[in-house]
């Protein structure tokens, strides 16, 4: 017969799970850093070729005059966005 400390063993086997918990909560980290990384590279890749797009058809700064272009015409009394919608959107 051995002679164990039941808390000392305890806490041992609870020192354990919580090491494999933390093991599990870096994996799905590391997982979900992965993901991100992927989404930001599509989205910078997406933006690259728009902004590559509005200079071909004239806007001079690419998205940034699209921009205040459309806050232009928001801002005008007499366009009404709601009459342009699509109504697909």
């Amino acid at each position: 017969m051995y002679n164990v400390c039941i808390d000392c063993s305890d806490n041992l086997i609870g020192r354990r799970h919580k090491m494999n918990e933390n093991l599990d909560n870096k994996k799905i980290l590391i997982q979900a850093i992965a993901r991100l990384e992927s989404q930001v590279d599509f989205l910078q890749t997406e933006f690259t070729h728009l902004n590559e797009l509005l200079f071909n058809i004239g806007f001079p700064e690419g998205l940034i005059s699209l921009k205040e272009t459309a806050e232009e015409l928001l801002s005008e009394k007499k366009y009404d966005c709601r009459r342009h919608r699509s109504k697909n959107l």
